[in-house]
């Protein structure tokens, strides 16, 4: 190696001898056969649903040979080659479902709140997002030129107080970031009203992200649906149990972020089959009255289990979503690794993820767990903990 690779070599490789020093390693890992899923995001079960995965291969074939027939990629950016009149007839569907005006799809969430906050906000413009944002507002508010500041979680105050000071005239453009739930503990954001109330008082832009409410909150159509948002992003690959994102809001958006929005225009589109796949969760989500019934009566038993157990320090929510703070990088580790040897597959969460002290174990829940598991897990966990404890009183 040359003297600069060399230099470069070592110190992405120091880099990482650091991280697996500190017990924050990341691997790529599949679950095996027969493991209990209490990790993914696929909240109503969509995601492994045999009839609905018939559906679309039907519905697949029959379209094959006519609008679907013209390509079967995504063969280059919407601006180029990847676009074609079903991509407008799906987001149009979006629209209305969302009551919005307009849409426009993503490969991902993440690639849509990198193109918003990164190409909306001006020079001179101002960006406030909840301290416990996904990461995906972070980045594109750091790939943009606007200043950025974090407001306290969920402290609405606080945001207000930022408002006060950082934009008191209302003299450059403000953006306010907020997600309907949040992703590690698994809180609705309050008061939906109230959040739009203070950004129109200050002139502000409220942008939410519904990915973690989409799909299951108020019928589908997520926790701020009836807020008129100025503008809201929701995912399909958490709760729809397939893939893409779409941002809406008002025509004018849509026409800009096309102009402007650098993570959209140099990414090749999303393929037909990933469009049909979309559109047929949509049209599934009016009849998923049943299973969004199924995952609410799995979390309503899942605190009641979780509440005999008080000494456990769950951050309790009426979601999907149940982070038990542990504080502990190793810990959380063994746990999860003791857990999956015993069938369970459960997420821990360590830094960068979520702040130094705030480690714990994420479990999701869905609409297919059966309580006896649930049961079983929390007592495996409870009983894990409590070993944990004794050792560490006896060193």
């Amino acid at each position: 190696m040359g003297r600069t690779l060399d230099s470069a070599y070592f110190s992405w490789t120091d880099r990482l001898k650091r991280r697996k020093e500190e017990g924050l390693y990341r691997r790529l890992r599949s679950f095996r056969s027969g493991v209990l899923d209490f990790c993914s995001n696929d909240y109503l079960g969509l995601a492994r649903d045999v009839s609905f995965e018939q559906e679309i291969r039907d519905k697949h074939a029959a379209l094959l040979p006519l609008s679907l027939g013209k390509r079967n990629g995504g063969t280059g950016s919407r601006l180029i080659s990847g676009d074609d009149d079903y991509l407008h007839e799906v987001e149009s569907k979006l629209a209305c479902f969302f009551g919005k005006e307009s849409a426009l799809l993503f490969p991902s969430g993440y690639v849509a709140n990198l193109s918003l906050f990164s190409s909306l906000p001006g020079l001179h413009d101002l960006v406030l997002y909840d301290a416990q944002i996904h990461t995906s507002v972070k980045d594109g508010a750091r790939m943009g030129h606007a200043r950025r500041r974090s407001f306290k979680h969920l402290d609405i105050g606080d945001l207000e107080k930022k408002l006060e000071t950082l934009n008191p005239s209302h003299s450059f453009g403000c953006y306010v970031g907020i997600e309907a739930i949040y992703s590690m503990t698994g809180e609705f954001c309050p008061f939906p009203s109230k959040w739009l109330s203070v950004c129109e008082r200050y002139g502000a832009c409220l942008i939410v992200d519904e990915a973690h409410s989409s799909g299951w909150v108020e019928g589908g159509r997520g926790l701020f649906h009836d807020q008129n948002v100025p503008i809201v992003l929701h995912t399909f690959g958490k709760a729809w149990g397939v893939q893409g994102a779409c941002i809406l809001g008002s025509k004018e958006l849509k026409e800009y972020l096309i102009n402007f929005a650098r993570p959209l225009i140099y990414s090749t589109a999303l393929t037909p089959y990933q469009v049909l796949c979309i559109e047929l969760a949509l049209s599934r989500g009016v009849q998923n009255g049943s299973l969004i019934r199924a995952l609410e009566k799995n979390i309503r038993f899942f605190q009641t289990e979780a509440a005999r157990y008080p000494h456990l320090k769950w951050i309790a929510q009426n979601s999907p979503i149940q982070m038990l703070s542990i504080d502990s990088v190793s810990l959380c580790h063994q746990i999860a690794a003791a857990l999956y040897e015993k069938g369970f597959a459960v997420q821990a969460i360590f830094s960068p993820t979520v702040p130094v002290g705030q480690e714990g174990l994420r479990i999701s829940l869905h609409a297919f767990n059966k309580k006896e598991d649930i049961a079983r897990l929390l007592f495996e966990i409870e009983k894990m903990i409590t070993r944990a404890w004794q050792r560490n009183m006896s060193e």
